[in-house]
């Protein structure tokens, strides 16, 4: 059983996760994946919300935590490293570490 239940969270978790690496995560959306992903859990599990079960009780049935969150952190960072080692990549490397290259003159501005 615990095949499939990977089976069925591997297809839709992947599906989710396309283009993580240029995602903006605000509050409501980390709140919109984390309800998604227990959505998930309990269709998987074939869990009723007549059952009353808590998140708690059901991340122990399953035995794991949030996923979600945790493999859009590491996709982040993964394609951060990427970019930062690429030569391919200076202009986004550069912009990642604030090094613009710009002359400033002294004084005040020219009118």
């Amino acid at each position: 059983m615990f095949n499939l239940i990977m089976d069925q969270i591997i297809k839709k978790f992947s599906t989710l996760l396309y283009g993580v690496e240029a995602w903006t995560l605000k509050k409501s959306n980390i709140k919109n994946l984390e309800v998604f992903e227990m959505w998930c859990y309990r269709r998987i599990l074939k869990i009723s919300w007549i059952n009353r079960k808590t998140n708690k009780q059901v991340f122990e049935q399953l035995g794991k935590q949030y996923e979600v969150l945790n493999s859009i952190k590491i996709g982040k960072l993964e394609y951060l490293g990427h970019i930062m080692k690429d030569e391919k990549y200076e202009l986004l490397s550069t912009i990642m570490q604030g090094k613009i290259k710009a002359r400033t003159s002294v004084g005040r501005r020219k009118i």
